[in-house]
């Protein structure tokens, strides 16, 4: 009994020493995750890139700051010197049934939740970099869209008219 207690031990205490000497990768865990709260600028369009198509659009995002003067001081401490800035982010939706979700669901003016992560995008001729949104969830905070609403009556229109010429005939 104490002789299997030993061995086991020993084998415990050689497999501690050869961890010990064995190289060890460090691997670090990170991430580079983005969330975008703001409206959509423009109605989304497909770009083509080389071998595939992506849907592109961008959503500006609203900043609260305080506005200092060229001394980097606000002038009057009492004054109302918040003001609202916009900033604006390129969002590029790659998966098909995504980019079909957005193209049907989302247009300009729509008040909308992003997230996804950030890819450098670079352009020829232009020496600073410029950063776009690759999109992996968006969800809609608007209101229900006024298209929908106008295409939805205008339907309605139609159907009536139909019912109303078959009547008379």
């Amino acid at each position: 009994m104490f002789r299997q207690t030993l061995f086991k031990v020993s084998n415990v205490a050689s497999s501690i020493r050869t961890l010990k000497t064995a190289p060890v990768l460090s691997i670090e865990k990170s991430f580079c995750k983005v969330q975008l709260l703001g409206r959509i600028g423009a109605d989304p369009k497909i770009i083509s890139t080389g071998n595939r198509e992506v849907v592109l659009f961008n959503v500006a995002v609203n900043i609260m700051a305080k506005k200092l003067d060229p001394a980097g001081e606000t002038s009057d401490p009492e004054a109302d010197n918040i003001h609202q800035y916009t900033h604006w982010h390129a969002v590029v939706v790659r998966r098909p049934t995504l980019q079909t979700h957005v193209l049907k669901n989302f247009f300009k003016g729509t008040r909308v939740l992003c997230n996804g992560v950030l890819a450098l995008k670079t352009q020829e001729g232009s020496n600073r970099p410029s950063y776009t949104v690759v999109l992996d969830e968006i969800t809609n905070l608007g209101h229900p869209s006024q298209r929908q609403n106008l295409s939805e009556s205008s339907e309605d229109k139609n159907e009536s008219s139909e019912t109303d010429n078959a009547d008379t005939a």
